[in-house]
């Protein structure tokens, strides 16, 4: 998915697996009813349904920047609050890990908000999601745009999920880092990406021209959390320790967020 962040207009909207859209054109052969039949039998692969807007999926680390944008927005955690990863958040658990605690049993030691997120550092943001708690998080979830459809002018768009309520405090660290019950479609995730780009407006999506869409939506996020927001996916390409820095970015004015999500197993 590429939209202009300033407007919400969709550029690009990619899905794989694909199609032969000549399969539904009759006369028909056997040959093409048979892939035809194939075609429509793909459960796994749903070819006729988009993946960028009208499927869903854990959405993993790029969650951070909501985590983030609650944390500091609700007054939990300073910016410049140095923060420490000690591997295993929780030391009699080995399900609330950071990444260089599981990879290399080694720490992130102390770390501001900027750092957490160049370094996507998970047992900061355990801690954010502990002190913000869970409904704290999801407010600037669904602020950003995360469990809702996005108004885009197509049929056929889900509206994610989000968690509804909090058992145990484990319910808001797995959020915290976006995982839980959290869903999310790639169009959202643009969305929620694109109002921290534009200074804190979450837009709507739209691929038709010559229309007049609604204008952005305010979120009440100050300068000073989008400024320390920003800086950080900037640092995640350009900086020597960011997770994006070996992806061949650098030459341009890039920002972003690395993500990968577990899914199933004990």
């Amino acid at each position: 998915v590429v939209i202009d962040a300033r407007t919400g207009a969709v550029l690009a909207l990619a899905s794989t697996t694909g199609y032969d859209p000549n399969l539904f054109i009759p006369p028909g052969t056997p040959a093409k009813r048979a892939a035809l039949e194939a075609t429509l039998a793909d459960s796994a692969g749903r070819p006729l349904n988009s993946w960028a807007f009208a499927q869903h999926f854990q959405l993993g680390s790029i969650f951070k920047v909501v985590t983030s944008v609650a944390g500091l927005e609700e007054k939990k955690v300073r910016a410049d609050e140095l923060l420490p990863c000690t591997g295993k958040f929780i030391p009699t658990s080995d399900r609330f890990q950071c990444h260089i605690w599981r990879e290399h049993r080694g720490t992130h030691g102390e770390l501001v908000l900027y750092q957490a997120l160049e370094r996507s550092c998970n047992c900061y943001y355990y801690e954010v999601g502990r002190r913000v708690e869970l409904e704290g998080v999801l407010r600037w979830a669904r602020a950003m745009g995360c469990g809702a459809r996005t108004g885009l002018d197509l049929p056929g768009e889900v509206p994610g999920a989000l968690p509804r309520r909090q058992t145990s405090e484990r319910d808001v660290l797995s959020l915290a880092i976006g995982q839980h019950e959290l869903m999310v479609s790639p169009l959202q995730a643009a969305v929620m990406m694109a109002a921290i780009a534009n200074g804190g407006y979450r837009v709507t999506p739209h691929v038709r021209r010559g229309a007049t869409p609604p204008p952005p939506v305010p979120l009440g996020i100050s300068k000073e959390t989008i400024r320390e927001v920003q800086r950080g996916l900037y640092s995640v390409v350009h900086e020597v320790h960011g997770t994006a820095y070996h992806a061949g970015l650098r030459e341009f004015a890039a920002a972003g967020k690395t993500s990968s999500a577990q899914s199933g197993g004990p």
